[in-house]
């Protein structure tokens, strides 16, 4: 990794992107700890409804979800889905480049990794499954 590819994951780990992963996490901890029998729709729902006062924010996170989850056919979209959801509308995660929307999710993996959130819980059913089947 060069310098600057390290500096920018650096920046990317202190700011909008690391920071709505630890936030995500630490919210998803605190719900689950509340509610153990919460679904990980039920706790995004919370979520969303306490982070956006504003309708029109709350219907396009509920529209790229609906999208996520019809195009993988997978009924969890997964904290990191959840999170890059988020930063799609809030950061311009969508505008950057291929290489920076890898460079971000690889650090709100990490982020959540530190939570040690199951495969589940971080890339939902589906992806969980292929992950779980690369470490054997």
């Amino acid at each position: 990794m060069s310098f600057l590819s390290g500096f920018m994951k650096w920046m990317a780990r202190r700011g909008a992107v690391g920071g709505t992963a630890r936030w995500a996490g630490r919210s998803y901890n605190q719900i689950k700890k509340s509610n153990p029998d919460a679904s990980q729709g039920e706790i995004f729902d919370f979520l969303i409804e306490n982070r956006y006062s504003d309708d029109r924010h709350k219907k396009i996170l509920y529209r790229y979800f609906d999208f996520i989850k019809n195009r993988s056919g997978d009924n969890e979209i997964g904290l990191r889905g959840f999170v890059t959801g988020i930063l799609i509308l809030e950061a311009g995660f969508s505008e950057n480049s291929p290489e920076n929307q890898m460079m971000f999710s690889e650090v709100i993996k990490e982020e959540l990794h530190k939570f040690n959130f199951s495969n589940e819980v971080i890339y939902g059913e589906s992806m969980a499954e292929i992950m779980n089947s690369l470490s054997k």
